[in-house]
């Protein structure tokens, strides 16, 4: 489906589609976007005014005499300028996307993609022939300063991206795809993976061990980590609830034991981790191995 097709399918009502408190998120932010574009618009004409209102006033002696635009701030006062201000005001934009767009991927754990919104609904950039870079650039800074945006527009954006998926159905999608990945050999098109029974297996390069320290230090590899993220949503059917056992291995701190038990799980009963580099998962049964593995690891490349 291309874009424009994916459009048609997105109806203007986006806010139908998002929760109250989301829309009172937008909605805050519309407003004080709307607030800062019309207030530093206004700042530009005061700041302009009062320069031009001094240079009037003070005669070319007069402001030698007292050093140039004697009563405005120097830059060691207050950094403010024309220039300085109208950059802020072009700068509003991608922040307004970029808040809407980070607290959607922070709450549902998705990954909108901020720069692809921001192709669709700010100007073009110019680029290319220098000769006429300049006049490009003016008219460039002119259609920015000018522009509005709505949080609509946005929403509808962000919705073309999960390409007709609602949040949560983006996020398993999202997590499947991703521990997929993990699971698979790019270039051999081979699973990394192989089911004895009830134990899912990864033969080799998914844990190690270091034991120069105190105490041994057992470490997942960060494709291993990815695949237990997905078993901890197989278990719990959260995408932030991490059972028992599961915190260390998927954060910066090390394993001391090779066998991490899930106590907590039903689905999954241990993990535990070979000095070749091999790491073993334990589940309930091997329909539940079974089932992991089919719905989140794929048979086929």
């Amino acid at each position: 489906m291309d874009l424009l097709s994916k459009f048609d399918t997105v109806t203007i009502q986006a806010d139908s589609r998002i929760t109250e408190d989301d829309r009172d998120y937008c909605i805050a932010h519309q407003k004080a976007y709307d607030v800062a574009h019309s207030c530093f618009h206004e700042l530009v004409y005061i700041w302009e005014d009062l320069t031009t209102q001094q240079s009037d006033i003070l005669t070319d002696k007069e402001q030698e005499s007292y050093g140039k635009n004697a009563y405005l701030p120097s830059n060691d006062d207050l950094k403010i300028s024309t220039n300085k201000i109208e950059e802020h005001i072009k700068s509003l934009h991608t922040r307004l996307i970029r808040r809407l767009v980070q607290h959607f991927n922070e709450k549902y754990h998705v990954s909108v993609d901020a720069s692809e919104i921001d192709t669709h609904l700010l100007p073009e950039e110019p680029s290319g022939d220098w000769r006429y870079s300049k006049e490009k650039k003016q008219e460039y800074g002119k259609q920015m300063l000018s522009l509005r945006l709505n949080y609509q527009d946005i929403l509808n954006e962000i919705f073309v991206q999960l390409d007709g998926r609602d949040f949560r159905e983006q996020a398993l999608y999202e997590l499947k795809q991703k521990c997929h990945d993990a699971a698979w050999n790019n270039y051999s098109k081979t699973p990394k993976y192989e089911i004895k029974k009830d134990v899912l297996r990864f033969t080799s390069y998914s844990c190690s061990y270091d034991s120069g320290f105190r105490e041994d230090r057992w470490d997942l590899q960060e494709h291993l980590k990815q695949i237990l993220r997905g078993i901890a949503h197989y278990d719990t059917g959260s995408f932030s609830l991490m059972p028992s056992g599961f915190s260390n291995l998927l954060s910066y701190n090390h394993s001391s034991t090779d066998i991490v038990q899930f106590p907590s799980c039903t689905k999954v009963r241990q993990l535990k981790m070979f000095k070749n580099g091999r790491v073993d998962i334990k589940f309930s049964s091997e329909e539940s191995a079974r089932t992991f593995v089919t719905e989140y690891l794929g048979l086929v490349y």
